[in-house]
């Protein structure tokens, strides 16, 4: 099912996307794909998130367990972070090549750490602090994030670190862009 709730923070995150990642321009996904400002609900399951595909509209959406919305009502930021996450991971298929994961397989590392670095420059934009998204990580990264790697994902220790180290580089006056800061910090990821 199709929510409105997160519409104003998508926008925002798409907002985000096209001054971070595009140029200013619109912020496309898959091929010129329109990015939807609504988030799919999916009822059941874990905490998980994923990519949305209405072929039928060809608009992407950003799609999330009925679970992250309901830890989302208790801690509002993680819920942010799943979207932001998911929402990274659509962005990346169009700037792939800038950042270096056009090669990479979908289901790899380091598609996953492109989206986490993807979607933590975007949720800065919107007025996040690092130290807020940091302090959240390491009080509720568990729900989001698997203490040990396993399959894709990278341990949340891992994940962790990249996302820290993300911080300085894009740090105003004197740090990188985003891009270049994300394509520096994926050249290490396997």
């Amino acid at each position: 099912m199709l929510s409105a709730e997160y519409k104003v923070f998508v926008k925002s995150l798409i907002k985000a996307a096209s001054e971070a990642f595009f140029g200013g321009g619109t912020a496309t996904a898959f091929g010129g794909m329109a990015i939807g400002s609504k988030v799919n609900i999916e009822e059941g399951g874990g905490i998980d998130g994923m990519q949305h595909v209405d072929y039928e509209k060809m608009k992407c959406y950003v799609q999330i367990t009925d679970t992250v919305k309901m830890i989302g009502q208790v801690q509002p930021l993680l819920a942010k972070f799943a979207i932001a996450h998911e929402f990274g991971h659509i962005v990346a298929g169009p700037i792939g090549g800038e950042i270096g994961t056009a090669e990479a397989r979908l289901d790899s590392k380091k598609h996953e750490v492109a989206a986490d670095l993807i979607g933590t420059c975007l949720l800065l934009r919107t007025g996040v602090t690092p130290i807020m998204i940091t302090t959240m990580l390491q009080s509720y990264g568990d729900y989001v994030m698997d203490e040990v790697e396993k399959g894709t994902h990278p341990s949340r220790k891992d994940r962790m670190a990249y996302i820290i180290s993300l911080f300085p580089k894009i740090r105003s006056g004197g740090g990188s862009t985003e891009l270049d800061a994300i394509k520096n910090i994926l050249k290490n990821v396997p």
